[in-house]
């Protein structure tokens, strides 16, 4: 028993300790940075990556892990976003690729009460 209790002792400092670097880690990152992202090759009024509920979807991969509540704009339009790592995905209404142009996108993310965002990319519609 007593050898639980020094076990127990030794190890509470040590955990306090990972929760603490933990908790820390994510707000030395710098803002996201947009590395890559698909699909480039839209055309107006064509749906690409077609979802069920008639939407299109779109990906982009950062430079590191993104919060859980990242969210993806495009043209400054939110939508709606799933993460995953350094991996985010989201569903694009039709609206947004009905015209040629090119429109910003970028993924904005909230990490202990401060707001960061990425790099903006062009989204171009041809």
């Amino acid at each position: 028993m007593s050898k639980m209790l020094r076990l127990s002792r030794r190890a509470l400092p040590i955990a306090a300790l990972a929760l603490s670097l933990q908790a820390c880690s994510h707000s030395l990152t710098l803002p996201p940075k947009i590395v890559n992202f698909g699909p480039k090759n839209v055309q107006a009024g064509v749906a690409f990556h077609p979802q069920p509920g008639g939407d299109s979807s779109l990906w982009i991969k950062t430079d590191g892990a993104l919060a859980d509540k990242a969210l993806i704009l495009l043209d400054g339009t939110p939508l709606k976003t799933l993460t995953h790592d350094n991996i985010a995905t989201a569903l694009v209404p039709a609206a947004l690729y009905a015209r040629a142009g090119s429109y910003p996108l970028l993924v904005t993310e909230k990490v202990q009460g401060k707001d960061y965002s990425s790099n903006t990319v062009q989204f171009v519609v041809k």
